[in-house]
């Protein structure tokens, strides 16, 4: 039986307090209007290649899993593309955080502290975004074993000609599922690690 994703991911991320001096506001804006319009295209883009695999039918026609191979493939290098451009703003931004905080005469002990709950923010980002990748890699793998695989479709459900491929079938989007629901566990986490660092920064001032 074809496994039913979650995709609806929970995005639009708001940031609450903000730090109060221009060169790291300006960072920390540049961020988010980055990250937050990552989020809001990548997320359309799934609905729509999602969408383009219902009816389960159209999955029995080569073209079509051939064209949603390569628009996951392509969707796949724009992710880790954008992996890089966002961690390197917020790596921007916390180094601006920091050096602010620095050339105000905030004490060691405290830039201390906050340099390492961004960089445990920035690293949970990564994370969340590794789990984009993966789940997007099974995405396209999974429409390239139904490409390579023996089935048929009756009442939108898909059924192989042998349990073995259906076994293996349902491994890879189990897989999928789980990567997409850790993705969204860590975004969760980088936001609340990034707003505990700039409610600290905040209360310096």
């Amino acid at each position: 039986m074809r496994a039913i994703f979650i995709l609806v991911l929970f995005f639009g991320i708001s940031y609450g307090q903000t730090v109060q001096i221009d060169l790291p506001q300006k960072k920390l804006d540049l961020f988010t209007s980055y990250y937050n319009s990552f989020l809001k295209s990548i997320n359309t883009e799934i609905k729509k290649l999602t969408s383009l695999e219902q009816p389960a039918n159209k999955l029995s026609d080569p073209k079509n899993l051939s064209a949603l191979i390569s628009r996951y493939d392509k969707l796949l290098k724009k992710v880790a593309t954008e992996k890089l451009i966002i961690l390197t703003k917020y790596q921007e931004y916390s180094d601006s955080a920091v050096e602010t905080l620095s050339n105000l005469g905030v004490s060691a002990e405290k830039i201390k502290e906050i340099s390492s709950i961004l960089k445990k923010a920035k690293d949970k980002l990564a994370e969340s975004f590794d789990h984009l990748e993966d789940f997007l890699f099974y995405k396209k793998k999974e429409l390239t074993f139904l490409k390579n695989s023996k089935f048929s479709v009756n009442k939108d459900r898909i059924i192989f000609s042998t349990k073995q491929d259906y076994n293996q079938y349902k491994k890879i989007i189990t897989q999928a599922v789980q990567h997409l629901k850790e993705f969204n566990q860590y975004s969760d986490q980088f936001l609340k690690l990034h707003k505990k660092a700039v409610k600290k920064i905040n209360e310096l001032f």
